[in-house]
């Protein structure tokens, strides 16, 4: 893998870990308390945020960090001037820390971070706001990426 595509697939592995440990996070709040089974030891008798914002956080960054790293391996097959590869792995880069921002305000967020303002899940706030707009601008970035990419194979085809 060369540079860019190498730091490509790092920020992916790193979103994937913070996917991993969100799935501890999922269970705990599903169990309502913070323990290692079988060890009959409970660390917390409470885990802030819903299961299914957890399990959001979990699955999300896992997702993302699979897209990251399948398109670090794809990158050489359409083999993209320097220029549209540094754009790609932009978009891309800020694209799947955009949604791990998400996933996390998604937990503190009565509207659940779709949409500025209250919605039918709950009032508007802070993490709500930030969650939209990262994800928002995370999602253009990322498609923008993906059309630099896809032009980069234009009349190569077999």
């Amino acid at each position: 893998m060369q540079g860019r595509e190498l730091f490509l697939a790092k920020q992916a592995v790193i979103v994937m870990l913070i996917g991993l440990f969100g799935g501890f996070a999922w269970t705990f709040a599903l169990l309502e308390e913070v323990s290692l089974s079988p060890i009959p030891i409970v660390f917390a008798d409470s885990f802030p945020g819903e299961p299914q914002n957890w399990r959001a956080v979990h699955t999300g960054c896992l997702m993302n960090g699979i897209m990251a790293l399948a398109i670090a391996a794809a990158m050489p097959l359409f083999n993209p001037p320097e220029p549209a590869k540094k754009r790609v792995v932009i978009g891309v880069v800020f694209a799947i820390w955009a949604n791990t921002i998400f996933y996390f305000a998604n937990l503190m967020a009565p509207n659940r971070s779709l949409s500025l303002g209250e919605n039918a899940l709950g009032g508007a706030s802070l993490a709500g706001s930030i969650g939209y707009i990262t994800a928002l601008i995370g999602a253009v970035a990322l498609i923008y990426a993906l059309f630099v990419l896809l032009m980069q194979g234009k009349g190569k085809s077999a």
